[in-house]
């Protein structure tokens, strides 16, 4: 069968991982100090050996580092450092794909970015996926043709950022043209 994979890397996570690590690192010394009455200090440690800090970064963006596939069984989103988080959508729960355009308008200044979404019965966005030069969209959109019967969409919609974190569905079809 048909499978197409491309490697996505997330930097949106990059913030979440270093702050998690900075408070686990602080009640890592706390504990240290009641346990053994000796003061350790994390940040010191990652100073003074700087293999430490390469120790600590190559982590990091390996948990940001993301495997897409698609496949006769769906879309799989795979990270690569822990393959047990994954997001899978099957294509039977899948009610039409989207060729969307995302216009985020911020202090008077318009983005527009072009995505892939995959709607499900509901209305929810249940996958998302950035139109990057990486992949080419055409061969996405072939795959999904084969593999079901989904109506395709062309969507333009302002600021999805409710839409994208799930809070949202997707209700305002005026602007759906298939």
């Amino acid at each position: 069968m048909t499978e197409l994979r491309f490697h996505k890397f997330n930097f949106y996570l990059i913030p979440i991982v270093l702050s998690t690590f900075l408070v686990l690192s602080q009640v890592f010394g706390i504990v240290y100090f009641f346990v053994f009455d000796v003061e350790l200090d994390i940040y010191e440690f990652f100073i003074d050996i700087p293999q430490n800090l390469i120790l600590l970064i190559f982590p990091i963006l390996l948990i940001c580092y993301n495997v897409v596939i698609i496949d006769e069984k769906g879309f799989k989103r795979i990270a690569v450092l822990f393959p047990l988080i994954r997001k899978n959508v099957k294509w039977n729960k899948i009610k039409y794909y989207a060729k969307v355009t995302e216009v985020y308008k911020k202090r008077g200044q318009v983005n527009k970015i072009k995505a892939l979404w995959l709607i499900d019965k509901k209305g929810h966005l249940i996958f998302r996926l950035k139109n990057d030069y990486q992949y080419k969209s055409e061969r996405v959109f072939g795959i999904i043709n084969k593999m079901t019967d989904t109506k395709a969409l062309s969507i333009e919609v302002d600021n999805p950022y409710a839409i994208r974190s799930g809070f949202k569905k997707l209700k305002n079809e005026k602007n759906i043209s298939q």
